[in-house]
């Protein structure tokens, strides 16, 4: 073998050369648990009092926080036709019917986990 063929080769990849896998796959009932865990969370109006900070910060003596600029006459325009288009959206996605019997969007199908090495 010559110097030029061996440099065209590709060295091989080892397990450490791979990526590893930043998360493991949900299992379809782990994954149904906390959809139904979340649901009963939202029914039941938990989250808003588990999100409350339970007691408020100790205020600061130093200076006080830079005021935010304020908007231009033009962009408080450009953003009031930006929430009229989004409010025209919304009304129109609620608006639609679908018929009876339709297909949903998606179907949920698990995947059969792969042999692990």
């Amino acid at each position: 073998m010559t110097d030029t063929t061996r440099s065209r080769r590709r060295p091989r990849r080892t397990r450490s050369a791979r990526k590893p896998n930043p998360a493991p796959a949900l299992s379809r009932r782990r994954f149904l648990t906390l959809l139904a865990t979340g649901s009963a969370a939202l029914a039941t109006n938990v989250l808003p009092a588990a999100a409350a900070p339970a007691a408020p910060a100790p205020a600061k003596t130093s200076a006080p926080a830079p005021a935010r600029p304020r908007l231009s006459a033009a962009a408080l325009e450009d953003l009031k036709m930006q929430k009229g288009y989004t409010r025209k959206a919304v009304e129109k996605v609620r608006a639609f019917t679908l018929p009876f019997g339709t297909d949903p969007a998606f179907t949920f199908r698990p995947v059969k986990a792969g042999r692990r090495r």
